[in-house]
């Protein structure tokens, strides 16, 4: 299947220069890139209300340096660290903001995330809300038909970049979800 990883890997490639994705630290650890964009609908969150085209700092993870699930799947170690480089590049992407002059711009950080269902989807939800995000529906512009190509790609990257993600998974269990934290509350948490 190298051929199949190595076409994975280019349309990705592909994927972040279209978007404008960009590495916002060089540090080992950082498990996370950045794109600025406009929010395409309001976005309603319980601390505030985020209106259309307003400028949202989007997250996406860092495929090659996310921490490798051992086959068998995720076990406490795996999730630990994940966890300790996840609020890493967190504090990280403040900084940056912060240097860039986007902390007064930017009204929220966060976007798209992939959740499976089940109990494992309840834990990473739990742990996301503990790190100041909220969960709200998924937005996509193209409906289902567009989620379910996203959903399709994202199998794909996780089975070139970490299969072990999708030990004992479904395609049917994926359920994507947004995820928003207000700026005020990621000065507050990820600040100096």
């Amino acid at each position: 299947m190298p051929i199949v990883a190595a076409f994975v890997r280019l349309i990705d490639l592909i994927l972040r220069r279209l978007s404008h994705i960009e590495t916002f630290s060089t540090d080992p650890r950082c498990i996370l890139r950045t794109s600025l964009t406009r929010a395409k609908h309001t976005i309603r969150l319980s601390s505030t209300t985020i209106a259309a085209g307003a400028s949202l700092l989007l997250i996406h993870f860092w495929n090659e340096r996310m921490p490798t699930i051992p086959p068998q799947g995720p076990d406490f170690r795996w999730a630990v660290d994940s966890q300790k480089r996840f609020v890493h590049s967190l504090r990280l992407l403040h900084s940056w903001a912060v240097n860039q002059g986007l902390a007064g711009e930017i009204k929220a950080i966060g976007g798209a995330t992939v959740l499976f269902s089940g109990d494992l989807s309840t834990a990473q939800q739990r742990l996301l809300e503990h790190l100041g995000f909220e969960l709200t529906a998924y937005y996509s512009p193209l409906g289902r038909f567009g989620e379910f190509w996203e959903n399709l790609f994202t199998w794909a990257l996780m089975s070139t970049y970490n299969p072990g993600t999708l030990h004992g998974k479904r395609f049917r269990e994926i359920q994507r979800m947004d995820i928003w934290m207000p700026v005020e509350k990621f000065n507050e948490l990820y600040g100096d």
